[in-house]
């Protein structure tokens, strides 16, 4: 499904779509956006846990933490074995 644009005439234009070639790229994407797209406060990227590091750490609007893990393949398996860990350590 695209995504549309309105420009200054009141016209929906089509988004075009931009490939992300690495997982980092995305990661500093959404880290420098965080707050306009999620209403996240940054705290750090890698931040570094026992046996591990969280990808994105911040803060929602009630302090609680928010963890992100980026994964440019579909491991399904493995990110959530990762979240589950990284909701563990949060606790």
């Amino acid at each position: 499904m695209p995504l549309f644009h309105i420009n200054e005439l009141s016209e929906m234009e089509v988004i075009k779509r931009k490939q992300i070639a690495k997982e980092k790229d995305l990661q500093i994407l959404i880290e420098k956006n965080l707050d306009r797209i999620f209403g996240i406060s940054f705290l750090e990227s890698e931040y570094p846990i026992p046996n591990g590091r969280i990808d994105t750490l911040g803060l929602d609007e009630n302090g609680a933490p928010i963890v992100i893990e980026y994964k440019k393949k579909q491991d399904l398996g493995s990110a959530i074995i990762q979240g589950l860990f990284y909701i563990d350590w949060v606790k």
